[in-house]
Parts: structure tokens; C-alpha cells; sequence
């Protein structure tokens, strides 16, 4: 136990030194030379605790927020969402494999999140009341066809649309959403300075559990046009 204490956070002191470092330096707002890239690429490819990558998370949010760069910092958000979730979702984890997960949030980093949640919570809700209305429409066409063309009585055919139904909401929740905020994650990534595209390189992120399968090239091609449909 005391091992992974020690492991934890080992990053966000030299973090927060840095930031205090460079309030004293002009920088120039265009600036891809300061202390916090040079650190960063320090450490690229380290493990570190979920709170390090928050803490740089947050850094190079507000880099892109003075630099007016949004959809960058839209990343960052995203990206948060992922983390926060995955702390708390275990099968989500295997997404992270250089993060090292802990129980006690950073308080001032969760202060962040929770200012910054709504922006990035209504992409997340969009996305969710979209796959309930198609789930809903699917089950909708099917009742009738179970009914008038399979003769089937009303209660099995409510049975049958009902676990549907359910089976559809749990493949949104577990499978469709991951994989459409991933998919606009990687959207977004080619907006990201040279320094923290080598960054998020070496963090080697994978996709959500269920992508990892080899899917035919034509499901792929379906997946992106419904995240451009959604997003």
C-alpha cells in the first residue's frame, strides 16, 4: 500500500512549480517553447496517477483557452470525461493503460471538473437521448411485425420488444457512446500542439473494449458517419 502512495501524484508538485514559474516570465500568447512542454516531453510515455494527467490536462486547457483555440480545448474536456468515468468504471480502465488509478482526487482538480462538466456532459447527454429515441424506434417497428406477421399473442411479443429494448439501451451505454466520444476524441486530436500530440502519443490509449474486436471495414465507415450524424 505504501508503494502505490508514493507512486501517486508524483508529478503534480513539479507541475504546480512550473505554473508558478512561468506567472513571473512573459511568454508569448504563440509560445510552443515554455517550461511546461519541456516537461511534458520529459515525461512522455511515464506512468503517472489519474491526478498527473488531470494536472496537464488542465495546463494545456488553459494554454488553448488564452490561445482562443476551442476545439482543443474541447479535447482536454473530453478527455476529462473519460478519466472521471473510467475512475469510476473498471472495464474503462483497460483505455488507460500508462494511468495509475487512485481513490482520492485531487481536491482543486476535481473543483476544475466540476466548473468545466457541463460543457463537455452535454456532448456526452446528446449522444445518449439519440440512441434512446433510435433504441425506442426500433422496438416500435418491430412490435407490429412480431404481432401481425408472426401471429405472435401481445404478451410474448411485448416480451420479446421489451428485452430488446433493453439489450439496445445496454449496448448504448457500454459500446455506442464510448465509441462515438472516442471517435470525436480522435477527431479533435489533429487540433493539438506538435508538444501534446507526442504527449498523448505516449500514453498509448486504446479504444473502448468492444472496438479492440477487428470489425469489417464497413462498420467502421457506419460508426463515423453516426458520430458526424450526433456530434
Amino acid at each position: 500500500m505504501k508503494g502505490v502512495e508514493e507512486m501517486a501524484d508524483r508529478f503534480i508538485a513539479a507541475l504546480n512549480q512550473i505554473e508558478r514559474q512561468m506567472k513571473d516570465m512573459i511568454l508569448s500568447v504563440s509560445s510552443d517553447h515554455t517550461p511546461f512542454h519541456e516537461f511534458v516531453s520529459e515525461i512522455q510515455g511515464e506512468k503517472m496517477s489519474d491526478n498527473d494527467y488531470f494536472r496537464i490536462l488542465e495546463t494545456f486547457y488553459g494554454e488553448y483557452m488564452r490561445k482562443q483555440q476551442s476545439k482543443a480545448q474541447m479535447y482536454c474536456l473530453m478527455r476529462m470525461m473519460q478519466l472521471e468515468k473510467a475512475q469510476n468504471v473498471r472495464w474503462m480502465r483497460k483505455m488507460f493503460p500508462k494511468i495509475e488509478f487512485s481513490n482520492a482526487p485531487n481536491p482543486s482538480l476535481k473543483a476544475f471538473i466540476d466548473r468545466k462538466r457541463p460543457f463537455y456532459q452535454a456532448l456526452s447527454d446528446k449522444i445518449e437521448r439519440k440512441c434512446v429515441l433510435i433504441s425506442t424506434a426500433i422496438v416500435l417497428i418491430i412490435l407490429p411485425i412480431l404481432i401481425l406477421s408472426l401471429n405472435l399473442n401481445s404478451f410474448l411479443s411485448l416480451l420479446i420488444v421489451f428485452s430488446l429494448w433493453g439489450f439496445l439501451l445496454r449496448l448504448s451505454s457500454r459500446w455506442i457512446v464510448p465509441t462515438l466520444l472516442q471517435e470525436r476524441i480522435g477527431m479533435l486530436s489533429s487540433k493539438l500542439s506538435d508538444v501534446h500530440q507526442g504527449f498523448e502519443k505516449g500514453m498509448k490509449f486504446k479504444n473502448p473494449p468492444l472496438v479492440l474486436f477487428d470489425m469489417p471495414r464497413f462498420v467502421k465507415s457506419g460508426t463515423r458517419r453516426l458520430m458526424k450524424a450526433f456530434c
